[in-house]
């Protein structure tokens, strides 16, 4: 892996669910952590649905190893959120490459 092409700065947030006064969930994100990567567009789509224009990104994400990165949590890149759909190890946790999206699926 050729850590020099990380340079990308994203962020990594942590979704934590807890109850209100009402007993009722709030989701809420905290930045875990900002690290450098290299990002990759693969592909995108648009299309309507109830008269409102949504464009979907997918991306290509490849990081340092991060043994607490998990798929519920969010990144963060060039303002704006991607869900992460996949996470795959490289060989001797030398890095991770991480398929996300800006569209919950």
């Amino acid at each position: 892996m050729d850590f020099g092409r990380l340079d990308e700065k994203i962020s990594i947030l942590t979704q934590t669910e807890t109850a209100n006064a009402f007993g009722e969930k709030v989701v809420s994100s905290t930045s875990a952590s900002d690290i450098w990567a290299n990002i990759e567009n693969l592909k995108g789509k648009k299309g309507y649905e109830a008269e409102t224009l949504l464009a979907d990104k997918f991306i290509k994400i490849t990081i340092r190893y991060l043994s607490t990165l998990t798929t519920d949590d969010l990144i963060t890149y060039d303002s704006e959120n991607y869900f992460i759909t996949s996470i795959e190890e490289i060989p001797r946790k030398k890095g991770m490459i991480i398929y996300a999206t800006t569209q919950s699926e």
